[in-house]
């Protein structure tokens, strides 16, 4: 089964595996991550293929900087990382 797209949001690689490297079964691949907070994001994703898997690319997320206004809404995580859930 090939995946059209997947959307990293803020991956952070676990004991065992490592979500830097996007399989060959997916077609195209987005990044997006934080280095605000704890844990980071990763910052590049790479194509185990990139003959069959497209990265559109690696784009860093700024919250300290640009903040969102999270009125109305209740923090479920930390502020940095509530931000980007809802962004």
């Amino acid at each position: 089964m090939t995946v059209l797209l997947t959307i990293q949001v803020d991956s952070v690689s676990k004991p065992g595996a490592d979500d830097r490297f996007i399989p060959a079964s997916v077609a195209q691949a987005i990044n997006f991550y934080q280095l605000d907070g704890l844990p980071h994001g990763q910052r590049q994703i790479l194509a185990t293929d990139p003959l069959r898997t497209r990265i559109l690319g690696n784009f860093q997320s700024r919250y300290k900087s640009h903040p969102l206004n999270l009125d109305g809404y209740p923090l479920v995580r930390p502020p940095l990382h509530e931000a980007s859930r809802r962004d």
